[in-house]
């Protein structure tokens, strides 16, 4: 398992650990109602933190938004919770008017939320489909407007203008009728830490799952994301849903939990500025961004730091100076935070602990060649007169081939003569101007890449594009993204259905790790991966997914010898198993050695097609691409 995930499996001891320890920790207070009200905002900040992770560290949408969203939540549950009026007709007229009841609180809260997540979904959607460089901007828009909208004169009736929203209840069950406001803080902290406990396994089932491998997959690559299956738009869009909810859960909980001094609480625009976005930010880097641990770190950190720094007698403006240069230290001391920190040590302590055990699949798992499962009937891949110009340039001039079920088609040309422009067109990444491909006798041209994939058509690419932060498993494993057939409820309910898939995924992973000679780097990330052994381990990636076509964009190149016979045990392993091979390669003894069939490129356009030896031998194709190296 790679740090990345690996950060994300928190042993379930320690988690339990933690959570009793923050559930007794106030009793250990002696009444200190003002640190009992910083702890509940600390664990507010830790909510709001954990779904900033999923958005940031995993999937790499960097926003300035999250205090915008807390903010909405925030003021959505508090006008809920003191002008709520629900009016329903069941048969005749029912008003029902919410009372001083704890169902009034849960409503005001659940609304809140939703409320709060649609807001900042509906800014960041819009602007995500811009790119990620439109989608920061709007984040910081959010930030900078949202304290200045809020008090203006229009919404000074609802939203309560410069003053804010008092009279918001306290988030107790039980309130003490002798005016305990201490008791009754702890009982706030008591929900509060139970809630970020909730959110905590939900994510941490989420991430430690197929789930948290697409998002980080499409954090580094969104291309190779969609060549897998994995589609970047609906990741994406389920990692902003994730983060808004998580942001304006924290908001509309703070509403009702932000002073343990009183029966109630208030709300008011000047707390959610533009300071707060950056404490959000500045929280998860400290905290470390992709580990399950680092919000929590991070709030807890900066949350209890903050408040003894800014309690000192330094001058505001130096104090912010000093909060700076040791925020940028930090990161260059501890570039992982402290989530990441916290990661490698429990790393070594396993490893420490497991150093004398042999791998489990080195005994048995390599083969020359590993028996992949047989594909069902399809009637292979046709590309019919495709036409596809840049510009003024052809780079393809109506080109046509056909690669059958069990056979190894190669595609051979000069540089420059279309390849690669070729396979973008068949695997979806380029619309070509005429034509049409047809994947199993289905016209493909209204589908994405993400679609073909997920139709049997898979590829890899003529530079290997891999997420860098997986190990060599989990980069396979990724390819088996649409295989798991449990869902949802396998992921939180059938937990043992769940294990038994990924137990099987894993060791047809291992097995195909073995065929290429990757088990002793099985548990290494990819970027400490040779570019030999990261072709393999694309080809591994590809070979998972079950395809019924694979292209190969000059699998061989860069190769040792061994690495290419592993790499032809792979390709024909592919081949037996029924699936239709389009081998893009320049490497001409690899191509006689694998192929079945030829196609000879020349600035666009077929010059000769048939047997590989046949081909290779015109005297057209010796002129154009061969040369004297025939």
């Amino acid at each position: 398992m790679s740090a990345t995930l690996r950060r994300s499996a928190l042993p379930g001891g320690l988690f339990l650990a933690a959570v009793l320890a923050a559930l007794l920790f106030p009793l250990l207070l002696n009444d200190d109602r003002a640190l009992t009200a910083q702890l509940i905002r600390v664990a507010l900040y830790a909510l709001a933190l954990l779904g900033l992770n999923v958005a940031m560290g995993y999937t790499g949408l960097l926003s300035l938004a999250t205090g915008a969203i807390f903010g909405a939540g925030a003021f959505a549950s508090a006008v809920l919770d003191d002008r709520t009026l629900v009016r329903m007709r069941v048969g005749g007229r029912l008003t029902l008017v919410p009372g001083e009841s704890v169902g009034r609180l849960l409503f005001s809260v659940v609304l809140g939320t939703l409320i709060g997540a649609g807001i900042g979904l509906l800014l960041l959607l819009p602007a995500l489909r811009l790119g990620r460089s439109a989608y920061t901007m709007v984040s910081l828009y959010m930030a900078v407007a949202f304290p200045i909208v809020v008090v203006l004169e229009r919404f000074s009736g609802t939203l309560g203008g410069g003053k804010g929203l008092g009279n918001v209840r306290e988030l107790v069950i039980a309130r003490d009728t002798n005016g305990d406001f201490t008791a009754q803080a702890q009982q706030v902290y008591t929900i509060v830490v139970i809630v970020v406990a909730l959110a905590f396994l939900v994510l941490w089932r989420l991430l430690a799952s197929h789930w948290g491998r697409a998002f980080i997959s499409v954090r580094d690559d969104e291309v190779s994301a969609a060549s897998m299956g994995v589609s970047p738009v609906r990741t994406k869009v389920l990692s902003l849903g994730i983060y808004s909810l998580c942001a304006a859960l924290a908001g509309a909980l703070f509403a009702h939990a932000r002073d343990g001094s009183a029966d109630v609480s208030s709300v008011s625009g000047g707390y959610f500025d533009l300071s707060l976005a950056i404490f959000f930010f500045a929280a998860l880097v400290v905290g470390g961004q992709a580990t399950l641990a680092g919000p929590v770190l991070g709030a807890v950190a900066l949350g209890l730091f903050f408040r003894e720094f800014s309690s000192s007698s330094l001058d505001p403006n130096l104090r912010d100076v000093i909060f700076g240069l040791l925020l940028v230290g930090f990161v260059l001391l501890v570039p992982g935070g402290l989530g990441g920190a916290a990661g490698r040590g429990l790393r070594r302590l396993r490893e420490g602990r497991t150093r004398a055990r042999p791998h489990p699949v080195t005994a048995g798992a390599a083969a020359e060649r590993p028996a992949l499962p047989a594909v069902g009937a399809h009637q292979g891949l046709v590309a019919e007169a495709i036409l596809v110009r840049f510009g003024g340039n052809t780079a393809l001039g109506e080109v046509g081939l056909a690669v059958a079920p069990g056979r190894v088609h190669a595609l051979v040309g000069a540089n420059g003569s279309g390849k690669t422009t070729m396979l973008n067109v068949l695997s979806g990444l380029v619309r070509p101007a005429q034509g049409r491909v047809l994947l199993d006798g289905r016209d493909a041209g209204g589908m994405s890449a993400t679609a073909r994939a997920r139709t049997g058509l898979r590829r890899t690419f003529q530079t290997p594009r891999v997420a860098v932060r997986l190990s060599a498993r989990e980069n396979v494993l990724t390819g088996a993204f649409f295989r798991y057939r449990s869902g949802w409820l396998g992921l939180y309910l059938l937990v043992g259905r769940r294990r038994r898939e990924d137990a099987q995924l894993r060791r047809e992973a291992d097995v195909l790790l073995a065929a290429a000679g990757l088990t002793p780097r099985a548990d290494v990330e990819a970027e400490e991966l040779t570019h030999g052994e990261r072709r393999l381990l694309e080809v591994c990636r590809a070979l998972i997914g079950e395809p019924k076509v694979l292209l190969l964009d000059e699998p061989a190149a860069g190769l040792a010898p061994e690495e290419i016979s592993e790499l032809a045990a792979l390709v024909r392993a592919a081949r037996d198993s029924g699936c239709a091979v389009l081998l893009v390669e320049h490497n001409l003894a690899f191509v006689r050695a694998v192929s079945d069939e030829a196609t000879v490129l020349d600035r666009g356009l077929v010059i000769a097609a048939g047997d590989p030896e046949t081909v290779l031998s015109n005297p057209a194709v010796v002129e154009s691409f061969v040369g004297q190296a025939a």
